[in-house]
């Protein structure tokens, strides 16, 4: 049975051998096509299987928070969305990721843009302090999606939202049965729709739903057998009481 430490770093290799990549290239199971107005090294570098960012209706001044930022092509996209009274912070456990990113804003003179590095179950954020976070094809990659959910849950401000980007199966495979470089694929840490909308309830979101799905194509590195399909699912954090 592989760990949990297994599993990340098998998920950080990989991620890690992506960010020198040099042509357009998918680096989860199914490619995003969304058109971007971010970086194009950013845009070259992307792995997705959605537009979080396009369809989050970000708005002017708002602090939006992107998980698994990558290169940063999604949290470009937003900065842009944001405008300068507005911030961005990416997240992204693997050093050479953040790095990369890091060097694509300081080239582009991206100031209202910042990234961290840190893991989603334990992200490098204040309670409260997020408006909106979003997520492209990166929470299948959890090994402890509960966990890293509940800390979502904690940085969003009361009100704030999320917008999500993820694989789903209708066949997930057994956890005593997976392998670590299958589950960094996002082949094999896929759970089904209905498990993933329970646990965001269970981790205090409200009004969660799944609001668009489409198979997964050719594109994907997995087998027929995994039945993959891409989701896009909302939620917010209640207010306070």
């Amino acid at each position: 049975m592989e760990t949990d430490t297994n599993i990340r770093e098998a998920v950080r290799d990989t991620y890690a051998r992506a960010s020198s990549r040099t042509g357009s290239e998918c680096g989860c199971s199914c490619c995003s096509t969304v058109e971007s107005e971010a970086s194009n090294e950013a845009e070259s570098l992307r792995a997705g299987c959605g537009h979080p960012v396009t369809e989050a209706r970000v708005e002017l001044g708002e602090v939006v928070l992107d998980l698994g930022s990558g290169a940063g092509a999604d949290a470009f996209q937003a900065a842009k969305l944001v405008g300068p009274s507005g911030k961005v912070i990416g997240v992204d456990a693997t050093p050479e990721m953040v790095w990369k990113a890091r060097d694509i804003a300081a080239k582009d003179r991206v100031q209202n843009v910042e990234f961290r590095l840190g893991e989603i179950e334990h992200l490098p954020l204040e309670p409260d302090s997020i408006d909106l976070a979003v997520s492209n094809c990166v929470l299948n990659l959890l090994p402890d999606k509960f966990t890293g959910f509940r800390e979502i849950f904690r940085v969003l401000k009361p009100g704030g939202r999320i917008r999500i980007s993820d694989l789903v199966t209708s066949n997930p495979v057994p956890r005593g049965q997976v392998r670590a470089e299958a589950w960094a694929a996002c082949v094999e840490g896929a759970i089904t729709e209905a498990e993933y909308l329970h646990l965001l309830k269970q981790a205090g979101f409200q009004n969660v739903q799944a609001v668009d799905e489409a198979a997964c194509g050719d594109s994907c590195y997995s087998s027929p057998k995994s039945e993959l399909r891409s989701v896009a699912i909302t939620g917010i954090k209640p207010t306070a009481t």
